[in-house]
C-alpha cells in the first residue's frame, strides 16, 4: 500500500510518502525549507537520511569529522526492537494520519481516482475518510479540513524495497570507530 499526501507539522504543511509493504517500508517526509527525512525499513533493520536543514540540526550531534562522513548518507541502524512491524504497520501507518475519527456519518458519494467513493464525515465536516464502496471497503483518502489529505493507493500490489547501497550507507560500527578516532 502507499500512503502520499499532505499533513500539519509544527504549524507547517509536510508531504509524506510511505509505501508499505509485507516485509518493510519506506518513507519520505520533506518540509519546505527545512529539508528531508527519508527511511527505508526492512525486517529488523532500519537506514535514515536527513537532509537540508534536518541534517544540520541533527549534525550537530556529532564531531566534524564524523559530520563530514555521514553527510548525504543513510545510517544503518540493525536489529530495531519491534522491527518494522512498529514502525510499518497498515494500522500504526492509518491510524498516524488525520488524528481521531469519531462520530462519522455518512455524508456523500463522490469518485477518487476515478474508484466510487463514500465520504464519511464529522457533523462539522472538518474530517472526512473516503472509502471504497465495495464489499471490502479500503481507505481511499483521508481529509482534516483541507488542510490534511493523504490518499491511499496500491492495496495488496507487490512492494520491492532495497536497502541503500553500502557506499551510500555508514553502519553504527562505523560511526562509533569515526567517533573514537574524532575523540583521541
Amino acid at each position: 500500500m502507499r500512503i502520499a499526501g499532505s499533513v500539519g507539522q509544527d504549524g507547517q504543511t509536510a508531504f509524506v510518502d510511505l509505501t508499505l509493504g509485507t516485509k518493510g517500508c519506506r518513507e519520505t517526509l520533506r518540509i519546505p525549507g527545512q529539508g528531508s527525512l527519508v527511511i527505508i525499513a526492512i525486517g529488523n533493520t532500519m537506514w535514515s537520511k536527513t537532509e537540508g536543514q534536518m541534517w544540520k540540526q541533527m549534525a550537530g550531534m556529532f564531531p566534524a569529522k564524523v559530520r563530514r562522513y555521514l553527510a548525504g548518507k543513510y545510517l544503518q541502524i540493525p536489529d530495531v526492537p519491534g522491527g518494522m512491524t512498529d514502525l510499518c504497520g497498515r494500522d500504526q501507518a492509518a491510524s498516524s494520519f488525520g488524528g481521531e475519527l469519531k462520530n462519522l456519518v455518512t455524508a456523500k458519494i463522490t469518485t477518487i481516482s476515478g474508484q466510487p467513493a463514500l465520504q464519511l464525515a464529522d457533523k462539522r465536516h472538518s474530517r472526512s475518510a473516503y472509502v471504497t464502496i465495495s464489499a471490502r471497503p479500503e481507505f481511499l483518502r483521508l481529509d482534516v479540513s483541507g488542510q490534511e489529505q493523504v490518499d491511499f493507493t496500491g492495496y495488496n500490489q507487490p512492494v520491492t524495497l532495497t536497502p541503500p547501497p553500502a557506499y551510500d550507507t555508514v553502519t553504527e560500527a562505523q560511526l562509533e570507530a569515526l567517533a573514537r578516532q574524532a575523540a583521541g
